[in-house]
């Protein structure tokens, strides 16, 4: 229904869009069924919701060591299935003690690889697989741990989380096809327009303030929560867009079709998830 009323409101506002019904019919069916997965998940609470983060990362493990060029495929794909069963294990049995400590340390594991990894990339090296796997397991792995150790709190967290993602991605859609004029950052993401990062901010901020005020309960902290995901989320999209334009693909996998692949869809998450979870640490 999100992407029909997307449609329907850019074909209004811009006469001169027009979009291939056959793609937009796959973005629809696909897209609503991982929304729906998403939130069958958190609404069922643990461990589902853990065990989904862990699938998140075997799938997005295996397109990333997909993507690789020398003969380090076969052995490297144990990789995946090891990180994968580190989460579920400590998720399902024997969730040790987590806390705000251990998430900065993995912020800044991850910040210190995507530098590696980036700097690799511009020099025209394969980055390391470490670096790579890091990247996308630290910050699924904190969502996993964090909804384990907080139950109370995870549905409502985890849903704002998730529906600011969404909502922002939607909305600076909107915006962007209808008045943005200006690439924000033309040589990695020129679709992306000044005009439609900052509407598509400034409008889901408000819808997120609005969704804690009248049916998520986050303590007031929605005005400080929602700005934060989006600007991480962009530098997530940003990553792997840059990711993928330095190995000269589209898209990441065909695993959904319309959209890619997982970490086509995940992208935003891996920026935003740990920054998340620290400030709910501080309160």
């Amino acid at each position: 229904v999100s992407y029909w009323c997307l449609d329907t409101s850019i074909k209004w506002l811009n006469p001169n869009y027009s979009a291939s019904m056959s793609n937009l019919s796959l973005r629809l069916i696909f897209g609503g069924l991982y929304v729906g997965t998403v939130v069958l998940a958190i609404w069922l609470g643990q461990p589902y919701a853990s065990l989904l983060f862990a699938l998140f990362a075997l799938l997005s493990l295996m397109e990333m060591i997909g993507h690789r060029l020398d003969q380090t495929k076969s052995s490297t794909q144990l990789t995946a299935l090891v990180y994968t069963g580190i989460m579920v294990y400590f998720c399902v049995f024997q969730m040790p003690e987590i806390g705000l400590l251990h998430y900065l340390i993995a912020l800044v594991i991850q910040w210190l690889v995507c530098f590696l990894a980036r700097r690799d990339m511009q020099q025209g090296r394969q980055a390391a697989l470490l670096y790579l796997t890091l990247y996308i397991w630290l910050p699924l792995a904190a969502l996993a741990f964090w909804s384990v150790l907080h139950p109370s709190l995870m549905q409502d967290h985890l849903l704002f989380f998730f529906i600011c993602i969404w909502a922002y991605d939607s909305l600076a859609y909107v915006v962007g096809k209808t008045v943005g004029k200006r690439a924000i950052f033309p040589k990695i993401s020129p679709r992306k327009t000044v005009e439609g990062t900052i509407g598509g901010l400034l409008l889901t901020t408000a819808l997120m303030i609005a969704l804690d005020h009248f049916w998520l309960d986050l303590n007031g902290h929605a005005f400080i929560l929602a700005p934060l995901i989006i600007a991480t989320a962009i530098l997530g999209d940003l990553f792997e867009s840059f990711y993928k334009r330095k190995l000269g693909i589209k898209d990441s996998g065909n695993l959904i079709p319309g959209h890619g692949g997982i970490l086509d869809r995940i992208d935003s998450i891996l920026f935003a998830a740990l920054p998340f979870v620290i400030v709910l640490s501080l309160y």
